[in-house]
């Protein structure tokens, strides 16, 4: 099994550093210098484009995502026209999403804790949203009203 070559092992385009010295002002050994390191750098490490991805949400439907492309036209055509028919239907629909949104998420809470879950399930099913280090520091606010806990867990999902 051969090791994985390292920068050592290469060869490194390093001019001599008497060619530094030769060149007539600062400016220039800068640039001389700036060039050595920018060629390693696009040698050994150069750039790579990612699309960042965010975790699916649990509550996103396909019919959540058809409005959300319809409410998204809707306002790109009012924006287009500035006319109060298209501002009334961009509204209207943007309403609706959000309430589709509202109650999904609802729905999707609820189907984590259900009224007759055991207190390990609970704490189970809180540890899926949430990470632990948040439920450990949380714990002691969360302790006054199980209505703030529903409000914490709604805001992360």
């Amino acid at each position: 099994m051969n090791p994985k070559p390292t920068i050592q092992d290469q060869t490194l385009p390093t001019p001599e550093p008497s060619s530094y010295y030769s060149l007539p002002d600062i400016n220039s050994k800068v640039l001389a210098f700036n060039n050595v390191v920018t060629s390693l750098f696009d040698k050994h490490a150069p750039f790579q484009t990612f699309l960042a991805k965010q975790r699916p949400s649990p509550w996103m439907s396909l019919e959540i995502k058809n409005l959300l492309n319809r409410r998204d036209r809707a306002r790109r055509k009012f924006v287009q026209t500035k006319s109060s028919v298209n501002y009334e239907q961009f509204n209207r629909r943007r309403n609706t999403v959000k309430q589709m949104i509202r109650n999904a998420k609802l729905r999707y809470a609820y189907s984590l804790f259900p009224p007759n879950l055991t207190q390990d399930q609970f704490y189970k099913n809180v540890k899926k949203i949430l990470e632990l280090s948040d439920i450990i520091t949380q714990l002691s606010k969360w302790r006054e009203s199980i209505l703030e806990l529903s409000d914490i867990i709604m805001m992360k999902l």
